[in-house]
């Protein structure tokens, strides 16, 4: 009898040691549904928050449904996408960029949305407050626009310490250009570099013009803006930048990957990372409204030293250090 028991007792354990997360997430028998909406360049962190997602004991098709919608240039198909959500029934809707952002707000007053990747959400009226969002909204901001525009014109001076012209790539037409305008203006004015804003609006098709005006009158750098148009056709844009031999610098690392000079930003990956903490949190019954808007502090520099050689440029040691990604 003893002997059964203690088998019996074993085995309840074992039981307890290996499934614990798996039955917390299976949420008193309900299986949650997770609307995803992304764009072409965000899969891979994606991936960050699924890993998450399944360390946390969610796994798919079992204790948990994943929805991905996917945007591939036709930012117009988001209203479409949401409905398609809104119509399966989600319980949560995650976005990874701040158009997805704005129209899930757009498309539902009621379904939890949790954000990433979204620069001041007070500002866009996703939220009321970071510490009290107040509706159905919260998620990971990158408030520090300005420091990391900042932070890259710095670096950039310490590799093109002649430079004294820099020339802004952006679209005047995407809703973070005013934003972004603004902080390249004031770092610009802080290490004496004039600006000229360089404004495309549609892709590729304008991409020839513009290049041909920046061999007119070619500038010591350029800034290219990481907006998802831009990162879309990133290899022509860094084909042309390389045909006029001029260093490019971004705030995305995908630039860097097919050959601009470096970039540095927040780490993407890590917004991700606490989207599925979040995403959980409201799974076991956190109102958007009482969970704080976060924002991670862990950045990302890239170098891409081929590119640097091609151009004749050194980059000093110290920036070699501080890199997290170097590009040989």
């Amino acid at each position: 009898m003893w002997p059964s028991i203690a088998r019996w007792l074993m085995t309840l354990a074992l039981g307890i040691l290996v499934t614990p997360l798996a039955a917390n997430a299976q949420l008193a028998g309900k299986v949650p549904r997770i609307g995803i909406v992304g764009n072409e360049y965000s899969e891979r962190t994606w991936g960050v928050f699924r890993q998450v997602m399944r360390d946390l004991g969610y796994v798919e098709g079992q204790n948990i449904l994943l929805e991905s919608r996917f945007i591939v240039g036709q930012y117009d198909q988001l209203p479409h996408f949401m409905a398609e959500l809104i119509g399966v029934k989600v319980d949560v809707i995650a976005t990874g960029f701040t158009g997805a952002a704005l129209a899930a707000r757009e498309a539902t007053s009621t379904i939890p949305i949790v954000f990433a990747s979204v620069p001041n959400p007070v500002e866009l009226g996703l939220v009321a407050s970071l510490a009290h969002p107040g509706g159905n909204l919260t998620g990971v901001a990158n408030m520090d626009t300005d420091s990391v525009v900042y932070k890259l014109i710095e670096m950039l001076k310490e590799v093109v310490p002649h430079a004294t012209r820099l020339v802004f790539l952006a679209n005047p037409d995407y809703p973070l250009y005013q934003r972004g305008a603004k902080a390249m203006q004031a770092a610009t004015s802080s290490f004496g570099l004039q600006l000229h804003v360089l404004e495309v609006r549609n892709l590729p098709d304008d991409l020839e013009p513009a290049f041909a005006a920046i061999a007119r009158e070619p500038p010591h750098a350029l800034f290219i803006s990481a907006e998802p148009q831009f990162l879309t056709h990133r290899a022509r844009i860094v084909d042309l930048v390389a045909k006029s031999g001029i260093p490019a610098v971004s705030n995305d690392e995908r630039f860097v990957e097919v050959g601009g000079l470096l970039s540095y930003t927040r780490d993407v990956r890590e917004e991700f990372r606490r989207v599925a903490f979040l995403v959980d949190k409201i799974l076991h019954g956190a109102k958007p409204a009482e969970v704080p808007v976060e924002q991670p502090r862990k950045y990302h520099l890239a170098i891409n030293l081929k590119t640097a050689r091609a151009l004749g440029l050194t980059i000093p040691s110290g920036l070699l250090v501080l890199a997290d990604q170097v590009l040989q």
